[in-house]
């Protein structure tokens, strides 16, 4: 029973070495891979976006997994075979060096060929070469408008080592593919991407380059729940406040509400600690704890009248008491209508002046 499994494991493994081995082409006699097809070449590029896996606002870099599709035409491969293509290891072909211009860690595309990588030539001589790449990319940021921000970030495919007119990269006729479920990635959703011819000057040459801009549309979902609620809230509890007698509870609740609301700005400092610059969300949170403070100071007003009251006659008592209670019930209605109408006007620049500055493309 072992001798005969054993002999049938051993005829597999003869019958799949052969097919192997039948499948691969090797280069034709004096193919030189180091030498280019043509003194001239165009080498089209496709790429489809098959995840993003996330964008780094801090560093400013995001990473994604593509299927780069590249094609060129090798007249030194074409074939009469009975096959429409044929398959040739990656290591006995001519390969154009390519690189991401802008990825973190340089690296040729060869450089993500596995061993076992084939190369699909047609009869007459037109190659084609998948290849699936995991890589993280650089992404110029402006975060003056966070969280309402639209990032466009480069995906810049450039020749290595053949400037023009030696090597010249061309869109193929569907340039990008977007997978569904890539359209969005923690903070961010891609709008729409959009594709351009380019060069990239050295000072040895100008060389041919292609590049894809992806447009990422920040989701204020989460900037709502964490930050702009809780903001709200604590203007609204010390608006509250107005309605307490001058106690001392008044103050133990202006005090909490006060904490909070400086905890709540602490979390978006860390959450927008991009720069140097003030960002959008800074003015909301900066204002808001504004109202708080007010608020306080509006509390240590009416306070003092009450301790002069004590230390008056009467009548005085009595006027004192009036422009305490006055102050607070013009502060009921002055306070919450300030406040009302900035987060109407933050929200309306938010929502559509911000937003019009990126148009869909």
């Amino acid at each position: 029973m072992k001798a005969l499994l054993a002999f049938e494991v051993f005829l597999c493994l003869t019958l799949c070495s052969a097919r192997t081995a039948r499948d691969q082409q090797q280069a034709p006699s004096g193919y030189d891979k180091y030498e280019r097809p043509a003194a001239s070449i165009e080498v089209g590029v496709g790429i489809s976006v098959r995840n993003l896996e996330y964008v780094s606002t801090v560093d400013r870099k995001y990473k994604c997994q593509l299927l780069v599709r590249t094609t060129w035409i090798d007249e030194r491969l074409a074939h009469t075979s009975k096959e429409e293509y044929l398959s040739y290891p990656v290591d006995q072909v001519w390969i154009p060096d390519v690189i991401f211009e802008n990825e973190l860690n340089p690296s040729q595309l060869r450089g993500a060929l596995r061993d076992d990588s084939k190369i699909r030539v047609g009869r007459s001589g037109m190659v084609h070469l998948n290849q699936r790449v995991s890589a993280e990319f650089a992404c110029p940021m402006d975060l003056q408008n966070f969280p309402y921000d639209i990032q466009k970030c480069p995906l810049i495919i450039t020749s290595w080592t053949a400037s023009l007119p030696q090597l010249q990269l061309m869109w193929n006729p569907q340039p990008v593919v977007v997978y569904k479920h890539a359209f969005s990635v923690s903070d961010f959703a891609l709008r729409s991407f959009e594709t351009e011819n380019c060069t990239s000057t050295t000072p040895i040459g100008v060389y041919s380059c292609l590049q894809v801009n992806l447009t990422l549309k920040r989701m204020i979902t989460p900037y709502v729940i964490r930050l702009y609620a809780p903001m709200i809230v604590c203007v609204v509890v010390a608006s509250l406040s107005f309605w307490i007698q001058c106690s001392p509870v008044r103050i133990v609740v202006l005090m909490i509400d006060l904490l909070g609301a400086a905890a709540i700005e602490q979390v978006a400092a860390h959450t927008s600690t991009f720069g140097d610059y003030t960002t959008y969300i800074d003015i909301f949170s900066g204002v808001s704890i504004a109202f708080v403070l007010l608020s306080l100071l509006e509390f240590v007003v009416v306070q003092s009248i009450f301790k002069r009251e004590l230390m008056s006659e009467k009548l005085h008592s009595m006027m004192n008491d009036i422009r305490s209670n006055g102050l607070d019930i013009t502060c009921r209605i002055i306070m919450p209508l300030l406040y009302a109408f900035f987060v109407t006007a933050y929200f309306a620049v938010a929502f559509f002046l911000l937003d019009d500055e990126y148009p869909p493309s």
